[in-house]
């Protein structure tokens, strides 16, 4: 939950023999230089909310994704229509504003990274 994840190889794996429940909450794929499957193995027996969650892929330094979508690669499996943890809840509604100013915080410094990387590869 709110994480950012960048220039990943796969972003969210839960390929497994055993069922899980996932909440999948607030987190912001962006590419980097060679970042590609925000989604990656998730199989039909998970259980899984997902909420809010954001891909970028252009690789243009500006965040300006849209929304990310579960990938299933052996079918679809069990979407929930709310979080399966109390925690979840808890933590998004009691903490939301402080999370918000953190993820900008964080867009800002992937930001700044990126521009430093594109400086450095031209010289």
């Amino acid at each position: 939950m709110n994480n950012i994840l960048y220039n990943f190889e796969a972003g969210y794996t839960t390929h497994t023999s055993t069922h899980f429940n996932h909440d999948i909450v607030n987190n912001y794929f962006v590419y980097g230089p060679t970042g590609k499957n925000e989604w990656f193995q998730v199989d039909k027996s998970q259980s899984i909310y997902a909420s809010g969650n954001m891909i970028d892929t252009d690789r243009d330094g500006k965040l300006n994704g849209g929304p990310s979508s579960i990938y299933y690669y052996q079918g679809v499996g069990e979407e929930l229509a709310k979080p399966w943890s109390e925690l979840t809840t808890r933590c998004w509604w009691k903490n939301r504003l402080k999370r918000i100013r953190l993820l900008r915080a964080s867009l800002t410094s992937i930001i700044f990274v990126q521009k430093l990387l594109r400086l450095a590869s031209l010289t």
